[in-house]
């Protein structure tokens, strides 16, 4: 990462903390960023599907690392319009697309086999996000999926799913984030 788009993306992690300290929302921007940044930039990633758009700071992480599409899902309006607002002033208003709803609702909206990679940074995971997530994603693209610590009455048949091996193979964990690779 250079030095310009790891100053901006601090500027903006810093941004987020505040605003969710000051709006006392759920919007925590993502701590494993550079992590993130990482891996969409090594997995030449273009087409991202998030679930979690907060204030969009991980969505322009990604925009930055190298997606061209990220469409992040958020019900809040006024989180949708600070995120547009601020990609649009760091140059990736064409990159990142915010959409309004909830994951469950929205989800079957987007098209099947496209993304290269799902970015779940939502709160606890459903089983039914699961089986969108699959869909949505081509052969051999990443569902990454943070918050793992987040309890949810679906949570643990979302786990189990992620644990079909004729589905997903496991990449890799780090933090309270778990990467699969749909088969």
């Amino acid at each position: 990462m250079d030095h310009k788009i790891e100053t901006t993306l601090k500027d903006y992690y810093n941004k987020a903390v505040a605003h969710r300290d000051e709006d006392r929302c759920g919007g925590y921007p993502y701590d494993e960023y550079h992590k993130l940044f990482d891996i969409i930039k090594e997995n030449n990633i273009k087409n991202v599907l998030e679930v979690g758009t907060g204030i969009g700071f991980s969505a322009a992480v990604m925009a930055f690392a190298g997606a061209e599409r990220v469409d992040t899902i958020e019900r809040k309006q006024s989180h949708i319009d600070e995120a547009n607002e601020i990609c649009r002033n760091l140059g990736l208003g064409e990159k990142v697309r915010a959409h309004k709803g909830k994951a469950h609702l929205v989800l079957p909206q987007f098209p099947s086999d496209f993304y290269d990679a799902v970015f779940f940074d939502g709160y606890a995971p459903q089983y039914s996000q699961g089986i969108e997530f699959f869909r949505c994603l081509k052969k051999e693209a990443l569902l990454i999926s943070a918050n793992s610590h987040l309890e949810g009455a679906y949570k643990e048949s979302y786990m189990d799913f992620l644990e079909e091996k004729d589905k997903w193979e496991f990449v890799e964990a780090f933090e309270d984030t778990k990467i699969y690779k749909k088969k």
